[in-house]
C-alpha cells in the first residue's frame, strides 16, 4: 500500500480499519506523521482502541489513549456569528450537495441514511448549527453507529438499518451497506456516537455555514 490518505475518505476508512494488517499500515503512518491523529474521527479512534490484537491495541492506546476530543462547544461558539449573517440559499444547496448529501436527502438530492433535515428548520437555525458541528451532543438511537467484529477478524461499522432472525444490515453514507450473518458476528457494540462525523468545520467556514443554514431553513 502506498501513501495513506485520511481515513475520513468514506470507503477508504473501511478498507484501512477492516483488517489488522491494514490497521498496522494506518498506525505506521500516524507514527511517521504522514497522518495526524486529528485526521481520525471519534468513531475511528474507538475502533482502534477496541481492537482485540494486543500488540495493535497497545500501539493504539499509546497514540490515542490520552487524546482529547475536540471541544465541540468551542467550535460552535466560533461559528455562532453565522447565525447573524444573511446566507445565500443557492450556495447553501451546492454545499449541501457536496458535504451532506452522502447521508441526507433533500429535494431529490442525496441518500436517506441520516435524519430528515427538512424537519430541522422547525427547531431553528441554532439547532442546525449545533447538530452540524457537534453531532454527538444529541444522538437519536435510530442513527447510532455500531461496531461489529466478525469471526474472520474483519470489522465493520454502520447504522443497523435492517435485521432478520439470521442477519443484520449495516448502512453507511453514499448508499454503502453490509449484510452480515448473525452466526458470523464475534461481537457487536454501540459506539454511542452518531453516524455523522465531527470536524465538518474543516470544509465549511463561517460564511459557508450561513449559506447552508439559509438553504436548510427555506427547504419546504
Amino acid at each position: 500500500m502506498g501513501d495513506v490518505e485520511s481515513p475520513r475518505e468514506g470507503a477508504g476508512a473501511e478498507l484501512l480499519l477492516a483488517r489488522p494488517d491494514r490497521i498496522v499500515v494506518l498506525l505506521d503512518a500516524i507514527e511517521k506523521k504522514t497522518l495526524q491523529p486529528s485526521d481520525l474521527d471519534p468513531t475511528q479512534i474507538r475502533r482502534l482502541l477496541a481492537v482485540k490484537d494486543a500488540v495493535i491495541q497497545k500501539r493504539a492506546v499509546k497514540l490515542f489513549g490520552d487524546l482529547k476530543n475536540t471541544k465541540r462547544q468551542e467550535v460552535v461558539v466560533k461559528y455562532r456569528p453565522s447565525l447573524e449573517m444573511k446566507g445565500d440559499a443557492v450556495r447553501g444547496k451546492m454545499l449541501f450537495t457536496k458535504s451532506c448529501a452522502a447521508c441526507h436527502k433533500l429535494e431529490g438530492v442525496g441518500t436517506e441514511m441520516g435524519p430528515n433535515l427538512s424537519a430541522m428548520k422547525n427547531r431553528g437555525a441554532e439547532a442546525i448549527l449545533q447538530n452540524v458541528l457537534d453531532p454527538n451532543a444529541e444522538v437519536n438511537p435510530q442513527f447510532v453507529n455500531y461496531l461489529c467484529e466478525l469471526d474472520n477478524g474483519r470489522t465493520i461499522t454502520g447504522v443497523i438499518v435492517a435485521e432478520t432472525a439470521t442477519s443484520l444490515t449495516f448502512g453507511r453514507g453514499e448508499n454503502q451497506s453490509d449484510v452480515v450473518l448473525r452466526s458470523k458476528i464475534e461481537s457487536l457494540q454501540s459506539t454511542g456516537l452518531s453516524l455523522m462525523p465531527e470536524g465538518l468545520e474543516k470544509d465549511i467556514d463561517v460564511n459557508a455555514m450561513a449559506d447552508l443554514i439559509a438553504y436548510l431553513m427555506q427547504v419546504p
